[in-house]
């Protein structure tokens, strides 16, 4: 019986997020070898966030899957949205240059009381998290970190994320 257990624990694959995905990742990121890579990098607590979706050519928000992940190859610390679902109404593109020579781009979403932000300014990426609060004096960063290592940028608005506009940055 122990054999059993054991040869299905080792031979068996195993489920990730819902599909059936490999556990091999890409280089410096937590996409697998079959996602698209939207976004990703080490942070400098050597924690990997990367923004993974399937590699579909017609990518919309509407269709595929893209999922944000925060943790290392090892273990997986949060990931968002539970299930690989459309993108839309979930993870947003913003592009907050606001007509600066220096492209801003930042993908972000809110979970629970949390808003996650990941911002590509210029040749510098960032992941924060910002507790949400009804009086918008009272939120507060409670996490910031550079990115150490990027592995990809975020493209320049990407058709894979509904777009919201600079002024409405608050989702």
């Amino acid at each position: 019986m122990k054999k059993i257990f054991l040869y299905c624990l080792l031979f068996i694959p195993t489920i990730s997020y819902g599909k059936n995905i490999s556990q091999s990742y890409q280089k410096d990121t937590l996409c697998h070898p079959e996602e698209k890579v939207y976004a990703s990098c080490v942070l400098t607590n050597k924690k990997i966030v990367s923004f993974c979706g399937d590699k579909s050519i017609h990518a919309s928000p509407d269709s595929g899957y893209a999922q944000y992940r925060y943790g290392t190859t090892k273990k997986i610390e949060m990931f968002y949205p539970k299930k690989l679902i459309p993108p839309k109404n979930h993870i947003f593109y913003v592009d907050a240059s606001m007509g600066s020579v220096t492209t801003s781009d930042v993908l972000i979403f809110n979970s629970g009381n949390y808003q996650y932000s990941f911002s590509n300014i210029g040749l510098i990426s960032s992941l924060s998290v910002i507790k949400i609060s009804n009086n918008y004096l009272k939120r507060k960063v409670v996490f910031l970190d550079m990115c150490d290592k990027r592995t990809t940028s975020i493209p320049t608005r990407p058709n894979r994320f509904e777009e919201k506009s600079n002024l409405d940055y608050s989702i």
